[in-house]
């Protein structure tokens, strides 16, 4: 059975909401959170994270604005990349200062929220309908 790119992208982001909803109901308002061992809510938040770019890569694939891909690719790798180096330097050198927990924990947030998802696509909508304007 083959899937429209709309529908495809429809249940990527129905996807990404369950699992942001997932998250912050299971985890990130758990009352209990403090009492899960540090490496383990690391873990928690950067899978999270992984199966987001996974879900928005497969829903984005077959849009017909491939760029659109590539910049979901961009956006996520540079930031997980950020993620990795402030995670690294927490575990290995020495505990971060609030405002770079912060900072880690926005970037997160970024990361999994659905808005991402959305935004790209309407790039992808908006570049579509200004390409028409040029072409007239």
């Amino acid at each position: 059975m083959k899937i429209k790119p709309t529908t495809q992208f429809i249940i990527g982001l129905i996807t990404i909401l369950g699992l942001y909803s997932a998250y912050h109901l299971l985890v990130g308002d758990n009352p209990n959170w403090e009492k899960i061992p540090h490496l383990w809510r690391q873990v928690s938040k950067f899978g999270v994270v992984l199966a987001v770019y996974a879900v928005g890569t497969i829903g984005l694939g077959k849009l017909p604005q491939k760029w659109l891909l590539q910049l979901w690719h961009l956006i996520h790798t540079t930031l997980i990349a950020v993620l990795l180096c402030i995670g690294f330097w927490d575990f290995i050198i020495s505990a971060l200062p609030y405002s770079f927990k912060r900072l880690a924990g926005s970037i997160h947030e970024f990361l999994i929220s659905p808005l991402l998802y959305l935004a790209t696509a309407l790039v992808g909508k908006m570049s579509k309908g200004l390409q028409g304007i040029q072409n007239d």
